[in-house]
């Protein structure tokens, strides 16, 4: 069975999730940090840009690319700006974090929160005892059944958090060590649009935040599924995509040729 060419580039450049039933689509984000002479933070994936700047509460920008939150920041939290994608838990939105480490965690404290125009603290994924993953939706983990807590994974390798809404279903999956878990609440969404993510911190507390290694952060329209992790985490950089295509595009000219 011979694939269409389309579908061949989709695929090797990684921004189409191989599933026939896959409704995500890339919007905005980035496959690593670099700052500009102003110091602000331009988004590489993607159509849609963001930008942010990283506040003086001691966040930097790593030689490999990598953006490092501290846990104790003495000033502003380190925060995107992403209203402008108009993500929305009607047609389904995903966010998907991945981290090179987290240290030095106590009980309860934040790896993300997801900020909605309704509910300053929507989505919060967050640390808890033994190594454990929970996630808040609208700031409240009352009614969590058992499986809302991951398998013990370790924060000091990488990870990667992928945040999935729907309108009748809240997930975050998470992938360490070559392995996906899902925890979810049913019927239990968020109805605002996302206006900001913070990282490392709950959005409008000033405690409970984590040190966090962040190397790429994306943005998608659609409710991830666990069909489409692999995907989703391993966004290739735009150069590493530019070269997948050139290659294509010259197996496609030589096959021409030769026919």
């Amino acid at each position: 069975m011979k694939l269409p060419c389309l579908y061949l580039i989709s695929v090797i450049a990684g921004l189409t999730p191989l599933s026939s039933q896959a409704a995500v689509k890339l919007v905005s984000g980035y496959s690593s940090f670099s700052s500009n002479e102003g110091g602000v933070i331009g988004s590489d994936l993607g159509g849609n840009n963001l930008s942010f700047s990283l506040p003086s509460n001691g966040s930097t920008i790593n030689s490999n690319g990598s953006i490092t939150v501290p846990q104790q920041g003495s000033g502003a939290k380190t925060s995107i700006n992403i209203s402008s994608l108009n993500l929305s838990k009607n047609t389904g939105f995903t966010i998907n974090l991945n981290f090179l480490r987290a240290t030095n965690l106590d009980n309860q404290d934040s790896l993300f929160c997801l900020s909605s125009s309704d509910n300053s603290n929507a989505y919060v994924g967050r640390y808890e005892n033994t190594n454990k993953v929970g996630i808040l939706v609208n700031g409240s983990t009352s009614g969590r059944p058992t499986q809302a807590i991951s398998s013990v994974i370790d924060f000091t390798q990488p990870f990667s958090l992928t945040l999935s809404v729907s309108s009748t279903k809240t997930s975050i999956f998470v992938t360490s060590g070559g392995t996906t878990q899902e925890i979810f609440w049913n019927n239990k969404t968020n109805a605002g649009t996302p206006t900001a993510l913070t990282l490392g911190a709950w959005g409008s507390l000033d405690g409970n935040r984590s040190g966090v290694d962040l190397s790429g952060i994306s943005f998608w329209e659609g409710a991830a599924t666990s069909d489409d992790i692999f995907g989703i985490i391993n966004v290739p950089e735009p150069g590493t995509a530019s070269l997948a295509l050139l290659g294509i595009g010259g197996m496609i000219l030589r096959r021409k040729r030769t026919r």
